[in-house]
């Protein structure tokens, strides 16, 4: 799972974020240590690291300006050391993007003013030719680590900072009390030499079958929205406390994720003429499109709205986290189709951050592109909900922001007319299994309000006693850990990773997974052990040999 994640750093680095800002004010902490390496004052720099190691990184100090604060990236090298270069809230495409060396040191820093509601990841990159400043740092062959003294990692590459007025994310944090879901996992089998595609299904506590059709939530990139997104748990708790409806919520497993999110035609077809009516046929989906959501990030943000234009018949809002509105042949495509077309029955909620800008030789792609969506669909008259938020791509942010476009979509029916249902010729029915029972939600909701130990003493039992019918394969305890590592709990990730490695020790990906749960919880020793194993088991894993460079060579 978590060598699948790195797709989303890739991603990420592709549309990575800038922020205008004027030059900041000089650190006072970089400052004072400048000084006193100046004066040649003894052990300064250890002195330095030391603090740093028990406060963690970045360093954020209060300069005086209204509203903003100075955040300062710091990198320890080594004396050959020739460029360290941050990504995340300033554009890695630009030379002011680099950390500068503390003369007679092997301190790197770089400060940015930011606002004090930001919230954002970032990571740092290696390579280039310091002669070739800007674009010729290679995004094709970086290196890229994570910050080592960060007190919050977020995935295997990244770190996050969360300042102090970022906007609050009560949605991801479960509640005493609030029954949860149910989570089901299906797979379409494929053609013979097609891989299938799994896609993911949510009832709410008290599902039935009978009764009144419930709202459906469709969502793209399940294998996100069930692990950085925490969507069940949001739905929970979204219900419980009545700012929602009761809802089913359809996730969509990725084949190709490029191919289907570009957006392509005959994926989405399968998605409103295959899959949804499966759905009502399954789950007691409602068919109006006015009660219908098809959510999406990045990519997914730019297909929904695409979903929705081609099948307003069946998707009658939209919910769009940082869509990439840029794209299409030519650019901007899906908003010049929006422009064009008469006025639609569709409901839209956008967001973008401030930060997702582009390369500074090309005009601004995310934030312009998301900006001039909404323009467009203002003009065309469409209801529409915009917020932007200051930080950059990133899950940090939508998996909390998901929560708003919810409760804007679905708290309050839309007004509109539905849309009619154009005749279709009748299609071939997917081959979709049965469904079963997913036991990671179950765990991930259990280990963050007992504890990972908690969880996994009430998962043992059933290996020998079943009656739930819950999933408890290695699969289901690595997205449970994925989970809650994102969730900011490696520890209680660890509890379900090291019996991952009990149950199935041959497993290159379950050492993986237990080395990056024992770096994140400062366990050094055991993490080397493990990315070792790893590397016995998968010579070619290119995951344990940079884990292994990394703890090794870092002080």
């Amino acid at each position: 799972m978590f060598a699948t994640m790195r797709i989303w750093i890739a991603i990420g680095i592709a549309v990575l974020s800038s922020v205008a800002y004027a030059e900041p004010p000089p650190s006072p902490r970089i400052a004072a240590l400048s000084a006193k390496l100046a004066a040649h004052e003894r052990g300064a720099e250890e002195a330095f690291w030391r603090q740093l190691a028990v406060e963690g990184t970045p360093i954020i100090e209060d300069v005086h300006e209204a509203g903003r604060l100075l955040v300062t990236f710091v990198w320890r090298g080594k004396p050959d050391t020739q460029r360290v270069r941050l990504f995340g809230p300033v554009d890695h495409m630009a030379e002011d993007s680099d950390l500068e060396r503390i003369p007679g040191s092997n301190v790197f820093a770089h400060s940015v003013s930011l606002p004090d509601t930001a919230r954002f990841t970032y990571l740092f990159g290696f390579d280039g030719d310091p002669a070739k400043p800007g674009r010729h740092f290679d995004l094709n062959t970086a290196v890229t680590r994570r910050d080592p003294v960060s007190k919050h990692p977020f995935g295997t590459a990244e770190s996050f900072v969360e300042l102090p007025r970022a906007p609050p994310q009560p949605w991801i944090v479960p509640h005493r009390g609030v029954a949860a879901g149910t989570v089901w996992l299906h797979e379409i089998r494929a053609a013979a030499g097609q891989p299938p595609r799994r896609v993911t299904v949510y009832t709410p506590p008290g599902y039935t079958a009978t009764g009144k059709p419930y709202p459906l939530v469709v969502a793209f990139d399940a294998e996100s929205a069930t692990t950085q997104i925490p969507l069940p748990m949001i739905l929970d708790e979204l219900i419980a406390a009545k700012r929602i409806p009761p809802v089913v919520a359809l996730m969509i497993g990725n084949v190709d994720r490029m191919s289907d999110l570009q957006p392509n035609p005959a994926f989405i077809d399968m998605v409103a003429l295959d899959l949804v009516p499966w759905m009502r046929a399954s789950y007691h989906a409602t068919s109006d499109p006015r009660l219908t959501v098809l959510s999406g990030v990045s990519l997914g943000g730019l297909a929904s709205a695409y979903g929705a234009l081609r099948h307003s018949e069946v998707f009658g809002n939209v919910l769009s986290q940082s869509g990439s509105f840029w794209w299409g042949t030519p650019p901007g495509a899906t908003a010049h189709d929006y422009a064009t077309t008469p006025r639609l029955p569709i409901r839209f909620w956008m967001e973008v951050g401030t930060f997702e800008f582009g390369s500074p030789t090309k005009e601004t792609v995310q934030l312009a592109a998301n900006r001039h969506m909404h323009d467009v669909l203002l003009a065309r008259g469409y209801e529409i909900g915009y917020r932007e938020f200051a930080g950059n791509h990133t899950y940090v942010e939508w998996r909390g922001s998901i929560a708003e476009g919810l409760i804007a979509l679905l708290a309050t029916p839309a007004k509109l007319p539905a849309a009619r249902t154009p005749p279709v010729a009748k299609r071939a029915a997917l081959d979709i299994a049965p469904g079963k029972r997913s036991s990671a939600w179950w765990l991930v909701r259990t280990a963050m309000l007992d504890g990972g130990d908690a969880a996994l003493a009430a998962a043992r039992p059933l290996l020998a006693n079943n009656p739930d019918g819950y999933l408890l394969e290695e699969h289901e305890l690595e997205s449970a850990g994925v989970a809650l590592f994102n969730l900011g709990r490696p520890r209680d990730a660890l509890a379900l990773w090291r019996w991952n490695t009990e149950r199935f020790p041959t497993s290159s990906n379950a050492w993986d997974s237990l080395g990056y749960a024992y770096q994140a919880t400062g366990d050094r020793a055991r993490a080397l052990d493990c990315f070792k194993r790893e590397l016995t088991l998968d010579p070619r894993s290119e995951s344990a040999k940079a884990m292994l460079d990394e703890l090794t060579s870092s002080p």
